[in-house]
């Protein structure tokens, strides 16, 4: 404030109020312009999308700009969309093109966009920027609200399809090795089974697996998720001291065939 009660309003905001969005977004913010957005890497874990069983790219497929949700870039998450539109670097030369391309964020064509956009997704329903496009992301949202529209085409989409139960087992598992100070560690791994590809799009499918192995033992076992839930169940109860007697006849079994992915 200044000495006669006058809101200073920073450089940066007074700038940018040279475009129309800008201003319409101060004098009537959307009900979701302080909604943070959040982390696209907290959502995932370190080890969640070890667990992917169908990975979708589609190279110009259309979203619900009101589904995204958070982004991968660690300077935006906790940033609302407002201070985003606001306060993010390079916010007024990504205006100035949307002021000058604007059927850029409307058009309805399911060509893809240049530069693209990107998202990823667990459920299709709550997207995440990806490598590139908060800007853009930022002021389309606020396009679309104004403009009465939801849906942004020709993006680049990753839809990962995740087997959250295998997920929540090898968790336990670690968990149940720690507290016992089992001599054994447990390494999530996924093998391609399936790819398809065509213009503008791919799918791949994968086959989950733990790779287990027990100290001093060269040998390495692999666990389906039946085998690691029948092995968690054991391990949780009083029969775990006689868990050895099994090991590894009754809960391994997969072959290693194949390599593993890397991606």
């Amino acid at each position: 404030m200044t000495d006669d009660n006058r809101t200073v309003i920073p450089i940066q905001v007074r700038v940018l109020s040279d475009h129309a969005l800008v201003r319409q977004a101060r004098r009537e913010p959307p009900s979701w312009a302080d909604e943070p957005l959040e982390d696209w890497r907290q959502l995932i874990g370190q080890h969640r999308l070890r667990f992917t069983v169908r990975k979708y790219r589609h190279e110009a497929a259309a979203i619900n700009l009101f589904g995204v949700v958070g982004s991968q870039h660690p300077k935006h998450q906790g940033r609302s969309w407002l201070d985003l539109l606001l306060g993010a670097p390079r916010m007024g030369a990504n205006l100035r093109e949307y002021e000058r391309h604007p059927d850029y964020y409307r058009a309805s064509t399911a060509c893809q966009k240049i530069p693209p956009l990107y998202y990823q997704t667990l459920d299709g329903l709550r997207f995440y920027i990806g490598q590139n496009g908060n800007h853009r992301t930022c002021i389309a949202r606020f396009d679309a609200h104004f403009n009465r529209y939801s849906l942004i085409h020709g993006v680049y989409l990753t839809h990962y399809q995740v087997d959250d139960e295998f997920h929540r087992r090898f968790l336990a598992l670690c968990q149940v090795a720690e507290e016992r100070r089992l001599d054994f560690t447990f390494v999530p791994v996924r093998y391609p089974t399936h790819h398809e590809v065509a213009y503008g799009w791919s799918l791949d499918r994968y086959r989950p697996a733990l790779r287990t192995r027990r100290a001093g033992d060269d040998s390495v076992y692999l666990l389906d998720r039946a085998r690691a839930g029948r092995l968690l169940a054991c391990l949780r109860s009083h029969r775990h001291r006689r868990f050895w007697r099994f090991w590894p006849d009754r809960y391994c079994g997969l072959e290693e065939r194949g390599e593993e992915d890397s991606a």
